[in-house]
């Protein structure tokens, strides 16, 4: 049986979860939440998601919520992170950074029912909201996309940007 250890803090739970196969993790989420929206392994891989609507959705298949734990739980690299996502039957559009720290690397994962389009870093960044970037993705969200998920993508690369110039 998994062993859970936790604290609550205004109604966000820190989950410590310790499971008899897989490897720790940990996971940020609510009182009572199954799944996982963001997570952090013992293998230094950490997930977090956005949601990203796309017109179709299904419920025959792996809730992403559940798949994003199975990631946190048994993937020990980003390879082994996109095999896992490739071979799930996935239910909705979304997106999922993942990062490793061990390979200093990170790619933006943007799903729907049947594509995954991996969107690797650049200059080591991974850089999103809550939208496709990449050209074939982004089609999918036509008319589904709220504005405000681009002006904060803009003004994420635009902070971003700033804090590289100050360290530099």
């Amino acid at each position: 049986k998994d062993k859970y250890d936790g604290f609550v803090t205004n109604s966000v739970v820190v989950f410590v979860v310790r499971p008899t196969r897989g490897q720790p993790f940990a996971s940020i989420a609510w009182p009572g939440f199954v799944g996982l929206v963001t997570a952090l392994n013992a293998d230094g891989l950490s997930l977090a998601c956005l949601t990203s609507t796309v017109a179709r959705e299904t419920a025959n298949g792996t809730p992403l919520l559940l798949l994003y734990r199975m990631i946190a739980q048994y993937a020990n690299t980003l390879d082994e992170a996109e095999w896992l996502l490739r071979g799930a039957r996935r239910t909705i559009g979304n997106n999922l950074t993942v990062t490793s720290g061990p390979a200093n690397d990170a790619r933006n994962f943007e799903l729907t029912m049947g594509r995954v389009q991996a969107v690797p870093a650049v200059d080591g960044l991974v850089v999103a909201t809550n939208h496709f970037q990449h050209p074939a993705m982004a089609e999918l969200q036509t008319g589904w996309v709220m504005p405000s998920s681009g002006n904060r993508l803009v003004r994420l690369r635009a902070r971003l940007q700033e804090a590289t110039d100050v360290l530099a």
